[in-house]
């Protein structure tokens, strides 16, 4: 195998990147209907937080780039609330709508160009008593809010996956949104078409 695509496809390395939701305490929605308000209406709304905004007002999406086998340990050591609904995007496809990793940083206020500076997250390792690491994450992000339903992309269900806890969830979204084909359950560690769950 070529030594490029062999390093590719390492078991820590992925082609794919996770938002994850979490509730939304000010409108009542759990994380499952926010995953559903998402889908409804076709992008994800924008991390709007001071410690993004101070950098660019636009604000942020967030994606992880931790491979599959990982996610539900992902959510299960989440530190910020995040749960096991979001929606899986390929790698190459976000790249594309302008997704790039974050810059982890311990001199956020130097001279970055501003079209960089929505990657910055603030950084020191080694601060004490309490270090400011969040490169667990492996973040990447897409600046302002992030429309993944598109009229520029013919094939919108082949580059994007809901995931979500299991499959009563899958089955609840099959029912209630006709475009989705395939969807990522967190129970079983795997994807599952309209046809495993319908046959």
């Amino acid at each position: 195998m070529d030594p490029y695509l062999k390093a590719l496809n390492r078991d820590d390395v992925s082609q794919w990147l996770l938002h994850l939701c979490k509730p939304a305490p000010a409108t009542g929605q759990v994380t499952f209907e926010v995953l559903k308000q998402i889908l409804l209406q076709g992008y994800i709304q924008a991390s709007t937080t001071g410690h993004i905004t101070k950098f660019d007002p636009a604000g942020v999406v967030s994606f992880y780039d931790v491979p599959p086998q990982n996610w539900r340990e992902l959510v299960d050591t989440n530190p910020n609330g995040r749960e096991g609904y979001g929606i899986v995007f390929g790698k190459n496809m976000l790249w594309y709508f302008g997704a790039r990793p974050a810059i982890y940083t311990d001199k956020p206020n130097d001279n970055w160009p501003q079209n960089e500076r929505y990657r910055l997250i603030n950084t020191d390792i080694n601060k004490q008593p309490t270090p400011i690491d969040w490169t667990h994450e492996r973040e990447w992000r897409v600046r302002g809010k992030f429309q993944f339903i598109r009229t520029d992309v013919t094939l919108n269900a082949a580059w994007w996956w809901p995931v979500v806890e299991r499959i009563i969830d899958a089955q609840n979204l099959f029912r209630e949104y006709t475009g989705i084909n395939q969807i990522y359950i967190m129970e079983l560690n795997r994807v599952l078409g309209r046809t495993e769950l319908y046959v």
